[in-house]
């Protein structure tokens, strides 16, 4: 089978390899051929994988759950002693001691649910009270939102499940 013509276009990400039927000159800037953008192109390892990556830190810095690292596409940058550990369930905060001669105000749950506002790219899932439909503000819920509604559902699986003794 005949190979495509391709042509390398510049981008905002960077240079892009299209088929030549596709170059529009008035919509796309050839990239030069001995350009650094060419040389900084990421480089991927045996199984394809981007090199490029985030380590485990950065990111669940960014709001990522652990769980879903390495990001699709890329090989990971941590050992696997960083990923366990940042994988591990933190510490559930200690409530305050009560006042001295104060009642027991345990309530009940708080049922919660995931409701998701936008659409497309910009879509963010939200851990909410099922009953009001507020957002929850607390302590493993990303006030930012999650990027799908698994992730959202995770998070309150993970506030629901006792921390191991």
């Amino acid at each position: 089978m005949a190979r495509l013509k391709t042509v390398t276009i510049n981008t905002e990400n960077g240079p892009v390899v299209i088929n030549a039927s596709d170059y529009d000159e008035s919509k796309h800037t050839l990239a030069p051929l001995n350009s650094d953008a060419l040389r900084s192109t990421p480089t991927v390892n045996s199984e394809g994988l981007r090199l490029d990556g985030p380590t485990i830190a950065e990111f669940v810095a960014a709001g990522y759950l652990a769980a879903n690292y390495p990001p699709t596409g890329y090989a990971s940058r941590s050992t696997p002693e960083e990923i366990a550990a940042a994988s591990a369930p933190a510490a559930p905060p200690t409530p305050p001691p009560a006042a001295p001669g104060a009642a027991d105000n345990s309530a009940a749950p708080v049922k919660m649910a995931v409701v998701t506002e936008g659409k497309g790219k910009a879509a963010r899932s939200f851990v909410v009270n099922a009953d009001s439909g507020e957002r929850i503000v607390a302590d493993g819920v990303e006030a930012k939102g999650y990027a799908s509604d698994g992730e959202a559902w995770q998070a309150i699986i993970a506030m629901q499940t006792p921390a191991a003794s």
